[in-house]
């Protein structure tokens, strides 16, 4: 099952905004100054989920899936600041992997077209965490408000679970795995992005000004996973961490 939020309309929707607010920045000149972006999205997410899979017999499916997030962030080409806005390009590698056990029974037609559920069969699936490129390299835009500045992506790559063949497709199934990368907004929460919590990074302008190396970090914790009827028993734990390493180049 998949309920992947889509955010390029939102990352489109800030460039319309948050562009136009960067562009004086380029053209007021004021002790202007080289910067570079790098960083990392890495963190740990799991769950564990139950549903009745035949209401007829009471017979339920279990799932379990452990993940581990390991983005590497690239610098892309230095960017001018000069004393409001900037935009900051860069590159993304992905890394992690996750894995999902557990057990249902199969739905079947009986005799007398009845629908009973066979024996418990196994869930056994996993690979590696896969990037999805969301148009371009990703930007991180800053805008001035105030003595801070606010970051948003305005292009971003995304990182989801990668289904190799059906291994995770159950057949005779009412409901299936939670996967947190691909089915919740945990890491929409962690790049910002999430519309129904509308915020961004709040860096000082004082950092810029001072010119010294600086690091951001934002975390997000479990997201929406749970928020639904299909499972009768639902958890989730686990953190994705926004790691953004600010350095000003000669």
């Amino acid at each position: 099952m998949s309920s992947r939020p889509l955010r390029r309309g939102v990352a489109a929707s800030i460039l319309l905004v948050a562009a136009p607010g960067l562009l004086p920045a380029f053209a007021h000149a004021s002790r202007p100054t080289s910067w570079v972006v790098s960083g990392s999205l890495a963190g740990h997410y799991s769950n564990a989920v139950t549903w009745l899979n035949c209401p007829e017999t009471g017979a339920s499916g279990t799932a379990r899936e452990r993940a581990t997030l390991d983005v590497k962030i690239h610098s892309g080409k230095p960017a001018i600041y000069e004393g409001t806005g900037i935009a900051l390009t860069m590159r993304m590698t992905p890394g992690g992997s996750w894995s999902v056990e557990g057990s249902y029974p199969p739905r079947q037609e009986l005799a007398e077209d009845a629908i009973g559920c066979g024996a418990q069969q196994p869930i056994r699936c996993g690979g590696p965490i896969m990037g999805e490129r969301g148009g371009g390299l990703p930007v991180l835009g800053l805008t001035p408000s105030g003595s801070h500045l606010l970051g948003n992506f305005l292009a971003n790559d995304y990182f989801k679970e990668s289904l190799t063949g059906e291994a995770c497709e159950l057949q005779g199934a009412s409901a299936g795995p939670l996967l947190g990368l691909d089915d919740t907004l945990i890491e929409a929460d962690a790049f910002v992005e999430n519309p129904a919590h509308t915020t961004s990074l709040t860096i000082p302008r004082t950092r810029f000004r001072a010119g010294r190396p600086f690091t951001v970090m934002h975390s997000a914790g479990p997201d929406g996973g749970c928020n639904t009827p299909v499972y009768t028993h639902c958890e989730e734990a686990g953190k994705i961490t926004l790691t953004l390493h600010f350095r000003r180049v000669h």
